[in-house]
């Protein structure tokens, strides 16, 4: 899934235990990613986000237990506690 270009802010809960969700890709138009946007998306295995994004929330991405590879760009200032917590199959980070 590719969000579209122009969202600025992704809410909390957004997309929390979207079961059908296998990759991610969030452009530079999003500033931040609320709290639990993303958690529980167990089938979660890729999230690539771009140059732009600032603030990654609590709990973000918890929980996303088949993640192996993520993205995080130099403009991230602020990421929030358990943000990818639980995510064991994490082998990549860049």
């Amino acid at each position: 899934m590719t969000i579209p270009d122009g969202v600025q802010s992704i809410g909390r809960n957004a997309l929390r235990e979207l079961t059908n969700l296998t990759t991610l890709e969030i452009p530079g138009s999003v500033k931040s990613i609320g709290e639990n946007a993303f958690s529980y998306c167990h089938a979660l295995e890729s999230v690539t986000i771009h140059d732009g994004v600032l603030t990654i929330g609590n709990s973000a991405f918890e929980f996303c237990d088949a993640l192996t590879s993520l993205v995080i760009p130099g403009s991230v200032i602020s990421i929030g506690e358990n943000a990818f917590s639980c995510c064991y199959a994490l082998e990549s980070v860049t």
